[in-house]
């Protein structure tokens, strides 16, 4: 079974905070004192593969694939994990670990 792990922008000091449901130990409100006033937004899920470096892919990370760059999606339609390239085209690509293995992941909608 994969990691059920989360990611979210902290708004106040422009950087992930991340969460792994799997565990206990890592408690996302005490840790991280989201409670406290840290503004966070847009959860981002962990896909459960990993880029050809083993970086771990999340939901709106971008990545160089086939020369083109592409940003991770849930494709809502089909129930998986898809791309889309950056530049606008209409096109999606599966993500699938054959298509992660030879992509490298470049930044995310935050940090690029």
């Amino acid at each position: 079974m994969r990691p059920i792990k989360f990611r979210a922008w902290d708004i106040d000091h422009k950087q992930f905070i991340y969460f792994d449901l799997g565990n206990p130990d890592d408690n996302l409100f005490g840790r991280h004192g989201v409670l406290g006033g840290t503004v966070i937004k847009d959860w981002q899920q962990f896909t459960g593969l990993l880029d050809k470096n083993g970086k771990e892919i999340y939901e709106a990370d971008q990545f160089i694939y086939n020369f083109d760059k592409w940003e991770i999606f849930w494709q809502e339609t089909f129930g998986r994990w898809a791309a889309m390239p950056v530049d606008g085209r209409l096109d999606t690509l599966p993500l699938t670990i054959e298509t992660a293995s030879k992509s490298e992941i470049v930044g995310n909608k935050y940090e690029n």
